[in-house]
């Protein structure tokens, strides 16, 4: 490698010696703060140290002669990996990190193979001399990934191997440096570091065994279903359901568009149960106008849902956990099966027809008999 390009790798060494990042800290100790469990997993930090690190020095050689304009421009990516993994190390460790003085510390370490090892937090090394022995720790190294990067399939396998290799030497520097001062008492972690985990909730809300994303969009919607902007939307769509038969064609339409292009209605599976629940209503609303019980609308669909969930509470309003419950437990085997025969061009669509057709065609009938039930004498005698 020439002057000029020993040069330019110097200078980019040493303005990323320069480089403060107390953002990228700040998140790193509050992610440990949070997953204590991963800063007593020393053993896979050292594994995603060298993970890391090869498939960053693999990606640069990957393609040859490309691979040159790559190496010329220094080794920030290498040094980038370095840092956040001791950073890491130090959390693991026990220690409070100064970002910036730790890590030079383990570079010069790294860098001049341990002569640094009296001085655990004293001043900090000047950039200039740290970054010569940085690029002098990265010449040989640097030349075989150079003069191997020609070769299709050598390149790549050997950058891995090399950049590994040196991530490997700086984790077991940094464990060392760490370790010497947790021995020294040096910056602790106070003992409330950890954020303990929020409280699960109670076993009995989840009995039904319904997907997180079905149950979500229950509660949402029956959180939003006496809104007047969502009841303009049930009147819009209730003169759609005036019939079993219209019913099941215009939720089995919604079903057929939903899961119509494979992959895609992965997400559009989400607004599947709100336009079920909302035509649900709108054939609720209908028939309650008719039955002149327009005015206990809202309770009459609760307990109709609850119902045409396969729950009976005679003449009590359901209570909202309960009702969501049933409802997301109602949903829970058609929305799998919607999921899964999505993928398949031509079943999925019809899946979604036949399936949100029969939900809705039954609920209708439900909607019949609960006010057929209920109309008072001069309306039937009519």
């Amino acid at each position: 490698m020439d002057a000029t390009g020993v040069s330019r790798i110097r200078e980019r060494v040493e303005r990323f010696l320069a480089e403060e990042h107390p953002e990228r800290l700040s998140d790193l100790r509050d992610f440990m703060r949070r997953h204590p469990k991963l800063r007593s997993d020393l053993r896979s930090g050292r594994r995603l140290t060298k993970t890391q690190a090869g498939i960053d020095g693999s990606v640069e050689n990957l393609i040859p002669l490309l691979h040159l304009r790559r190496a010329l421009q220094g080794a920030p990516a290498l040094l980038e990996t370095l840092r956040y993994r001791c950073w890491e190390t130090g959390f693991q460790s026990g220690i409070e990190i100064d970002g910036r003085h730790d890590f030079e510390r383990v570079l010069d370490r790294w860098a001049r193979h341990g002569s640094d090892e009296g001085d655990l937090d004293g001043g900090r090394n000047e950039p200039e001399d740290l970054a010569d022995a940085v690029v002098r720790r990265l010449r040989a190294s640097r030349f075989w990934k150079l003069a191997l990067g020609f070769i299709p399939i050598v390149g790549p396998v050997a950058a891995y191997r090399i950049d590994a290799t040196l991530a490997l030497r700086f984790h077991d520097r940094a464990r060392e440096y760490f370790r010497e001062l947790r021995s020294a008492g040096i910056r602790p972690l106070p003992e409330d570091f950890a954020i303990p985990p929020p409280p699960r909730p109670p076993r009995d809300r989840r009995k039904d065994r319904s997907p997180a994303s079905t149950r979500r969009e229950v509660r949402r919607y029956l959180s939003e279903h006496r809104s007047e902007e969502q009841m303009r939307q049930v009147r819009r769509t209730a003169r759609l359901g005036n019939s079993v038969r219209q019913s099941r064609i215009m939720a089995g339409s919604w079903g057929f568009g939903v899961y119509a292009v494979p992959v895609l209605h992965l997400w559009l599976s989400r607004i599947d149960t709100g336009l079920l629940l909302s035509l649900l209503q709108g054939i609720c609303w209908h028939a309650g106008v008719k039955a002149a019980r327009e005015d206990d609308h809202f309770d009459d669909f609760q307990q109709m849902l609850l119902q045409w969930a396969g729950r009976s509470r005679d003449d009590e309003v359901p209570s909202p956990e309960e009702l969501i419950a049933a409802v997301s437990a109602k949903l829970r085997v058609p929305h799998l099966w919607k999921l899964v025969l999505g993928f398949l061009p031509v079943v999925g669509p019809l899946l979604g027809l036949i399936v949100n057709g029969s939900l809705a065609a039954g609920f209708y009938c439900l909607t019949q008999q609960f006010y057929e039930q209920r109309r008072s004498p001069n309306q039937i005698a009519r």
